[in-house]
C-alpha cells in the first residue's frame, strides 16, 4: 500500500472514531452542540456532514405500565380515561404482539363504556389477527345494529371498512355494507 493511500485511510479511520466516541470538550463552546469538522489529510473539511441533534424518539410502549394506569383509570371509575387508556394500551399490545393483553384491555373498558364503537372496532380487528372470523363477524354484525340505533354513519362507515378489507368474502357483512 502506498504511503498516501495509507495516511487516506488513517485519516477516514479518526473521523469514524471521532463521530463514534468524540473527545471531551469537542464540543464545548458551540451553541448548537457540534463538533467542529473534521479536516481530512490535504486540509478540506470532512465532506460528510455532521448530524444535528437527533429528534427525540418517540416513548416506547410500556405493557406494565399501560395495565396499571387502566387499572388505576378503573379504581377511579373515569369512564373516559378508562376508553381512552385501554384503546392506547390496546394499540400498544397489537404492536408488541401480545394479543391477549390488548383483548384483556379492551374488555375491561367495555364494562364501564359497553356502547362505545372503537373498543368494538378494536376488538374485531384483534379477532381478526387472532384468525377468530366467526367472532369478528359477529362482533361486526351486532356493531351494525348499535351504529343504526345511534344513527351513526360514521361507525357504520369504518365498520364496512373493515369488513371491504379484511372480510370481503363474508355474505353478512356484504349484505348490511352495500
Amino acid at each position: 500500500m502506498s504511503g498516501a493511500l495509507y495516511e487516506r485511510y488513517k485519516d477516514a479511520l479518526r473521523r469514524v472514531l471521532g463521530r463514534l466516541d468524540p473527545h471531551p470538550g469537542a464540543d464545548e463552546g458551540r451553541p448548537d452542540g457540534q463538533r467542529d469538522p473534521v479536516a481530512v489529510a490535504d486540509g478540506t473539511p470532512d465532506p460528510m456532514p455532521q448530524p444535528a441533534s437527533a429528534p427525540p424518539s418517540p416513548p416506547t410502549f410500556d405493557p406494565q405500565e399501560a395495565m396499571v394506569r387502566l387499572d388505576a383509570a378503573a379504581d377511579l371509575g373515569d369512564p373516559t380515561a378508562i376508553r381512552d387508556l385501554a384503546l392506547a394500551a390496546a394499540t400498544g399490545h397489537r404492536a408488541a404482539d401480545q394479543p391477549d393483553a390488548a383483548i384483556e384491555a379492551c374488555y375491561l373498558a367495555l364494562g364501564s363504556t359497553p356502547a362505545d364503537a372503537d373498543l368494538h372496532l378494536a376488538l374485531a380487528e384483534l379477532y381478526l389477527d387472532r384468525g377468530w372470523r366467526t367472532l369478528a363477524v359477529d362482533k361486526l354484525v351486532l356493531l351494525t345494529r348499535l351504529a343504526d340505533l345511534a344513527d351513526d354513519p360514521l361507525t357504520r362507515g369504518r365498520l364496512c371498512d373493515v369488513a371491504r378489507t379484511r372480510l370481503a368474502d363474508e355474505p353478512r357483512l356484504t349484505a348490511l355494507c352495500e
